[in-house]
């Protein structure tokens, strides 16, 4: 049976998301009103998202590698091809999206203690 946190954790994530959108809008406004070439917010929003997406592929890419090379040994000591490849599926996209959710809490936190 699943852990009842865990399966809360991408409803959380979708709220948190939205809430950091909310508190990020106003701030960006304001720095597309002012003439200061320093936009630190919409900057900061931007290079964020693509480390996280950055490091996302990266570690998706490190756990197929991993699955793959791991596969043989897999098979023989009894685990079916269908359940390694959905198990690899499934660690894939769980290493994908860890950098996202780690910058997304961070932001919120940030963003929180700002305001």
């Amino acid at each position: 049976m699943k852990s009842p946190v865990k399966s809360r954790a991408p409803v959380h994530d979708l709220q948190m998301a939205s809430m950091v959108i909310a508190m990020r809008l106003p701030v960006m406004m304001m720095e597309g009103l002012t003439e200061k070439s320093a936009k630190t917010e919409s900057t900061r929003a931007v290079s964020e998202k693509l480390a996280a997406m950055t490091d996302g592929v990266v570690a998706a890419q490190m756990s197929v590698m991993n699955s793959a090379a791991t596969f043989w040994l897999d098979v023989w000591s009894g685990k079916s091809p269908a359940a390694i490849a959905q198990a690899t599926i499934d660690k894939a996209t769980k290493a994908a999206l860890h950098p996202g959710r780690k910058t997304l809490r961070a932001n919120y936190r940030r963003l929180v203690a700002k305001s």
